[in-house]
This record gives C-alpha cells, structure tokens and sequence, in this order.
C-alpha cells in the first residue's frame, strides 16, 4: 500500500495531523490504560461541586418533524457552546459524551435509564444530567429543558422556552441556557450563542450537517455544507475551521499552495478563533501550524490539549496524524531518527479508538501505519535536519541530499525505524518475514473496520488496498466493487484502482481500457489524482508504451512534469525526474510491481514502432534513456542491449543519426561488450569521435591537487583551469549522462571513504549552458559513500547519510570540504597516506573494450 494513495487515504478520514506525549492520569505515559476511564470510581464531590459539572444529554423530538430532527443532537452542540463560555462551570463536550453514550448503550433522541446515565457521568464527570424534548406544534416551536443531580435523581431546575416555526432557535437555547446556570448558582446571567458561533440559523444547520458526515468519513459532501455555511455567515470561525480540513482532506496538494482554498480558510479560521472556547481555538491553531509545517508548535499545541484532558479524542486522533509525519531530526540513543514515531502513532490511535469507537477511521489509520512497515518499494520515511519554513520549503530539503536522512519502516515486536543504508544488515529473510507480520495486522485492523461497519464505504476501500498487497487481487476487486456500491466519499478512486488491481491480476486488457479511458479524460492531470494515484499512474504509462498509446503516455509524462513543478517549483531536473517516477521500480517486488515480462512486451513494442516513438515531441528526447532502461529491466543478463544496437542503426537510417548515437552509447555504457559492435558504423564512430573530444577537453581542465587533514576540517583540492567558461548540456553528451563528476577515494585502516561531487546529467530537452563552475557545482548532488576493505576490495557499500562537504569553487581551484567529526576522527586516527583523484567522465576509445582513459591521480595526504 503506497503512501502517496492509500496512505494519504487514512491520514484524511482521521483529520488534520498531530502528535502527543502527554502524561496519563496515572502518572504513565500514554497510551493509558482504559482502567484511568472506563467504570472508575472517583470519589463523589459535593452538591455544590456537581451542580457546576454540566452532562447535557440529546434531547427528544417528541412531535417527530424530520425539519426538528437535527435539533436531537444539535440541542446538546448548542447548549454546551452557551454553558462553556462561563469560568467556574464545566460541561461534557460532544467528544466525549457520544463516545460515552455509545458504551453506555444510550442511543441518541430516546428516554434515557437512570443507571446507564450514572455510568456516563463517572465516566466523564458531568453530574448534573440537562434532558430535553422539542416540540414544533401550532406553528410554534417549544424547547423545555430538566437538570437534574445524578447521584440523588433531585430534580434542579426546569427551563423552557418558545419561538415561532422558522425562527433562530437558538434565542430559544439561550434562555434556557440561561435558567439553567441557576443550578451553578448563577442568579442572572448574559449569554448569547447566536455571538459566539454564527448569528445565521441556516449557516448553523448546514455546519451542523457537515460536522455528521464528517464523523461518517464523508469528505466531499461535508465540504460543500461547510462551504454553505460560510457563504452563509462568512464570519462563522467553526466552520471556516472545519471547512478547511476537510477541503485538505479532498485536495492534499493544498498544502503546498498558500493560496489554495484550504489555506485561505485555515487563514480565515485563525483570524476569527478568538471567537471559539479555549480548547477548539487550540485546536485550530494546531492545524494551521501543522498546515505551515510547523511541526513543532502543532505538537506543543495538542500535547497541550492531552495533558489537560486525556480523553479528548480529537486531540490524540490529530496527535497520532503528526507521529506519522514529523519529519525534523532528533537526536537518539545510538543515533538519529524522525520525531515522528510510527509506533507511538499506532499507540495514540489505539486510545483514541478505545476511547471512542464509533470512530471507525482510527481503524483505517491503524491499518495505514501497519500497512507502511509491510511493503517493499514503499514510500520510505524521511527527515530532515532543521525545520522548514513551509511545505514547500520541505520540498525544497527534501531535494538537498546532505539535510536528508531515509529510513525504512519495519515491525518485529514493534513498529521500528531502520536508516536505509543499514537495511542491508538486516537478513534478506527477515526483513520478508517482518513485512509479512506487519501485513498481517494491517489485515487485522482492517477487516475490524468492515466487521465494525459493514455498510460503510471506506472500510472495503482499505481493505481492497490490504488484499492487494498480499497479491489477492479478486479480492481486492471484490471489496473495490463493494465500496463503490456503498458510494464513496473521499480522496480514493475506484477507477484507477481497478485499474492496478487488473493489471496486477494479469488482466492487462482490461486494465488498459481503464488507462486509456483515464488519461483520455484528464483523470491524471488533476495534481491530486497524480499524487494520490502514483501506482495507477505508473501502470497507466507502461500500458500505454504496451499498446503504442504514444500521445496518451506523452501526456502523462507532461502531467508528472507539471505536478512537480508544482510541488518543487525551481527545482532542476523535473522533465528527467517525473521520466524516472513514470517507470516505476525496476524490481518486479517493489512498487510499482511491473513484471519483467511486461517490461519485455513493452520494449518489442517500442522498438516495432521506433519511429513514431522518435518522432514523438514528448518522449522522443527520453528515447536514450527508455530503451536502455527497459532492456535491462526485462533481462538483468543484458541479452537484450544488444538489439539497442540494431535500433539505433535503424534511426541513422532515418536521418536521426544524433539520437542513434545516444541509443548506441547508453547500450554501450551498460554493457562495454557492445563498444566493438556499434563502432563499426560510421554513424556512431562520427557521433563518438567528437563525444571524446569534448570529453578530452573538458578532462584537461582538471587534475588532482592536494589534500589536508586537520582536527576541525579536510580539504581535497583540484587544480582548475578556468580562464574560460564552463559548458554542460553539450549536444555532443548522450541523455542522461554525467558532464562532471570529481572523486575522491581514501583508504582508511580497513575502511574506504569515496567523495564524489556529481553536476546535473544532461537533460532531454535543455538548451546548451556556459557559465563559471561555482554554477556547475550549485545543483550538484554531495555525497560520501564508505565500505569495508576485504583483500583490497571495498564491500558492503553504503552512503553515509548527514556525512556531507562543501564543494567550492575558487580561483584556480575546487575544494571539497570535509567537516565531520566523526569522519575527521577517523582520518587522524587511521592516517592514510594518499588520496586518489578520479575525474569524470572518462574516455573510452572508439571501438575499444579495454581500460578507460581518466584524469586521475594519486596525491600525498598532509597533516599539519
């Protein structure tokens, strides 16, 4: 189950995101134990005491009137608003009252028993019980109201109130509101609802109704009631604030667009929460901060909110979203890690639907969290070393490879975070065998949900995703087929699901009428469908190559472009980027899961219609790069290079002797055995002749330097001849290839450190470029990759992540600046001798097999 669909799918039903680590009520951290809620026996306080704690119980349509029946639930929002404004009294919020009644067997509108109200009182603390009825007759609507001491069953007060059919009823819960401070105490008092939420009954109606589909999982039509709501009252705090959740919960890519419709309301939401009680005006302020990927005050806020009531669902809920997805660096034991824990989001979850367990999405949750940690190829779990600005300023870290860590989520006895690099370490077996655990609860969580609500849609969405996983494909078609007869509501599309779930059933022809007939329609073009639907997309695109679809797959490789530039605007390499994402994973195990025979159909077909598939505007210029990609990917042997060979000499037959070349030199550089063999066309000797050349050229410009070691910082430098520009994006470069590439390699005791500084490939489609080297090397990838030495032979290969230099440019000169400490450490320890510089690309020979030709060099490693 893929985070960017069936991830993203959970993280919406639930809400906005959040975290905890609060204190439970015994003094141990959460998640507590239902023993400190559930049934406990707090000692009784006084009358005087009671009479302030509010328990207000939905009230009786007694006329029956479907125009009065949202008032059953909508008394009990209404009056706890009143009551709540006042200091010295406390009223039980919905929260925690429907969670409540539900355990108590208390069903919402009927005459409640005596002792089933004792036990909702102990449970939250509300000892005088308020109980209603309404009655609309005459053209007259009456509100009466009775509180009454729970423990005693004394009757306190009753209150009771009338207005005309049509009015503003809630002048009418005012007055009551008002009688019934008596209890508390309060001999007069001035409150008015109608200020402190919306003085616009419809506008209330509407937010009321978008408030019951949203605790259904029904995320598009409570968008548009919240949406009525603030056309109604465009200063009704409450909903712009639920409005913009849910509008996020149906547009994800709101979050990287500060003028999205969510963001405007959040924004609007936040300039009118002085309006809203002390809790929901956090709460909002939580979300925004998170909407604004400020993980760090949204946690501040909502552990806030747990520590000073530990059953409040909502909170932990949201708490539970932000441990999914707090991606800042801490600082561990042993280590580093995100902030956000998977395992403690699992916990947070579990109280939470233990607390409430009407809200059946904590179960969709659950399954997403388990789900994550059984799929090989998923989208892994990352941080990043100090805290952005934005999401788009995340976007922008994420791109900068010496700020971000990956990690890899698993699950033994718990759910677990392992650094990718260490992955290896892992037996290959037991990563398969804990995958496979963790599947398994992710079922088992799942198949609860459907057990819990059958006649609900999203959980047979989830669970068509979780037989998926397991390669069930009939019976995820089976639970997609359900959830759409059911109808569904929320950011998941059964089209493109099917669409996987047949293709990876072997059902390709159906599967490819559903791409076609998606992509026709501009399914993908919408960003959210593109993000949220990756996998379909990826199986849409490889049907298409499949059916000679050139157009159609040319457009989705258009739309992955453009979702990325929209998500990273600025950044370099998006047309080569959204190339890579469309191919999907090469391994047939991982996500996507395209089989190596596919790939195999997919290249006859390509190489059958050659040249259309070069004379297509879109995917004519990634033609060098796709055909290579597909030959290797279809046979890991590389048998089926050689055809590239044949191809090639195919499109030089048709004039296009430049994109023959760089068909020829990319087989070629995936297998050195086919140089002899392209070079016996004068085409590619011509074309390769002058590639050299500019090799040739560009490699005299470079030559090793020298190399300090010190306490605090090494410095490996190259001497640089840089009286003229530099140029890069050559014509002469085949797609896809490195322009400049400088290595570094020491031997340290018996550990090789590598630094390598890697400019940009050249793109498809990028004018030539000439500028100074310092913009060579601003885009260029850093990294330090270390192994083992056995006999002279490095092993267990990995990258160092946080282990990352500087890479400057200076007159005369490129250094490459090493700071870490512990690799500094380990260089005055070891105190190798010298530094071997490689310059790349190097120099093969026309036609040659044998050694290539590299500016390289070893140089004397001082240490002052």
């Amino acid at each position: 189950m893929s985070r960017s669909a069936t991830g993203l799918l959970f993280l919406f039903l639930v809400g906005g995101p959040g975290i905890a680590r609060a204190q439970c009520a015994d003094g141990s951290p959460p998640p507590c134990s239902a023993r400190v809620v559930v049934g406990s026996k707090a000692p009784l306080p006084a009358a005087s005491d009671r009479a302030r704690r509010f328990l207000i119980l939905p009230f009786r349509n007694v006329s029956r009137q479907p125009d009065q029946d949202w008032l059953i639930e909508g008394s009990t929002t209404m009056l706890v608003e009143a009551l709540g404004q006042w200091k010295g009294i406390s009223v039980v919020s919905d929260e925690k009252l429907y969670p409540a009644l539900k355990r108590a067997g208390i069903v919402s509108g009927t005459v409640a028993d005596a002792t089933k109200v004792r036990r909702v009182a102990e449970e939250t603390g509300g000892w005088t019980a308020v109980t209603g009825e309404v009655l609309s007759t005459g053209g007259r609507l009456r509100i009466t109201a009775r509180a009454w001491d729970v423990p005693t069953s004394r009757e306190l007060v009753r209150a009771s109130s009338e207005i005309a059919s049509g009015g503003d009823v809630r002048k009418a819960y005012d007055l009551v509101s008002l009688k019934l401070l008596q209890t508390a105490g309060f001999d007069s008092a001035n409150t008015d609802l109608s200020a402190a939420a919306t003085t616009n009954i419809d506008a209330y109606r509407a937010y009321l109704n978008g408030m019951a589909r949203t605790r259904r999982g029904e995320v598009k039509p409570a968008v548009t009631d919240f949406q009525n709501a603030v056309r109604l009252d465009s200063n009704f705090a409450l909903a712009w604030a639920r409005l913009a959740e849910a509008t996020l919960s149906s547009d994800p890519s709101s979050l990287v667009n500060p003028q999205s419709a969510a963001a405007q309301a959040l924004a609007r939401a936040v300039s009118l929460s002085s309006k809203l009680s002390p809790r929901d005006r956090d709460l909002v302020l939580s979300y925004d901060a998170s909407f604004r990927a400020q993980f760090e005050d949204s946690r501040r806020l909502l552990e806030g909110l747990v520590a000073a009531d530990s059953n409040d669902v909502e909170a932990l809920a949201a708490l539970a979203g932000l441990e999914m997805f707090d991606p800042i660096l801490v600082s561990v034991p042993g280590g580093q890690r995100p902030r956000g824990v998977p395992h403690r989001a699992a916990l947070l979850a579990k109280r939470a639907v233990q607390l409430d367990p009407s809200r059946h999405a904590l179960l969709g949750l659950l399954a997403s969290i388990y789900a994550s940690a059984g799929v090989p190829g998923s989208q892994p779990a990352f941080a990043v070393d100090r805290a952005p600005t934005s999401y788009p300023d995340l976007l922008q870290l994420v791109q900068q490879r010496e700020r971000l860590r990956v990690y890899v989520q698993l699950m033994g006895d718990s759910l677990f975070l392992v650094p990718a690099e260490s992955l290896s370490a892992i037996p290959p077996d037991s990563v398969k065998a804990m995958r496979k655990a963790a599947r398994a609860a992710a079922r088992g969580w799942g198949e609860r949900w459907v057990a819990t609500a059958p006649n609900e849609s999203a959980p047979h969405a989830v669970m068509s995703e979780l037989y998926a996983l397991d390669g069930e494909y009939i019976k995820a078609l089976a639970a997609l087929s359900r959830a759409e007869s059911l109808g569904v509501q929320m950011a998941w599309s059964p089209p493109a699901r099917r669409l996987l779930y047949s293709a990876k059933a072997g059902d390709i022809r159906a599967a490819s009428r559903l791409a076609d007939s998606l992509t026709a329609t501009g399914f993908f073009a919408n960003a959210n469908n593109m993000m949220t639907n990756q996998d379909a997309a990826q199986w849409a695109f490889a049907l298409h190559l499949l059916a000679s679809r050139l157009p159609r797959a040319g457009a989705l490789l258009d739309q992955r472009i453009a979702l990325l530039r929209l998500m990273t605007p600025g950044a370099p390499g998006a047309d080569v980027t959204a190339f890579s994402t469309m191919i999907g994973n090469p391994d047939p195990e991982a996500e996507p899961g395209i089989p190596r025979s596919l790939r195999g159909a997919q290249l006859d077909s390509l190489l059958a219609h050659l040249p259309d598939v070069a004379a297509s505007p879109q995917l004519g210029p990634f033609v060098p790069l796709l055909l290579p990609i597909l030959a290797e990917t279809a046979d890991t042997t590389h048998r089926r290079l050689a055809e590239l060979i044949g191809a090639a000499d195919r499109l030089a037959a048709l004039g296009r002797t430049s994109l023959a070349f760089q068909v020829a030199s990319n087989a070629a550089s995936s297998d050195s055995t086919l140089e002899a063999a392209a070079a016996k066309f004068p085409w590619y000797r011509t074309e390769a002749e002058a590639y050299n050349m500019v090799k040739r050229t560009t490699m005299a410009r470079f030559r090793p330097g020298s190399v300090t070691v010190s306490a605090d910082r090494a410095v490996f430098e190259w001497v640089v001849l840089d009286t003229t520009p530099f140029t890069w994006n050559r014509a002469e470069t085949p797609v896809g290839r490195g322009e400049y590439r400088w290595v570094v390699s020491l031997d340290a005791g018996n550990r090789n450190y590598r630094l390598t500084v890697s400019a940009t490939a050249r793109a498809p489609v990028a004018a030539v470029s000439i500028g100074p080297l310092v913009d060579v090397l601003r885009p260029a990838r850093r990294s330090v990759t270390t192994g083992v030495l056995v006999g002279g032979v490095r092993t267990d290969t990995t990258e160092m992540q946080g282990v990352t230099f500087r890479a400057e440019a200076a007159a005369g000169a490129m250094r490459m600046v090493v700071t870490d400490r512990a690799l500094l450490a380990d260089l005055l320890r070891t105190k190798p001798a010298e530094a071997h510089f490689t310059f790349f690309p190097c120099i093969r020979p026309v036609g040659s097999t044998g050694k290539l030709e590299c500016a390289e060099g070893a140089v004397k490693v001082t240490y002052p």
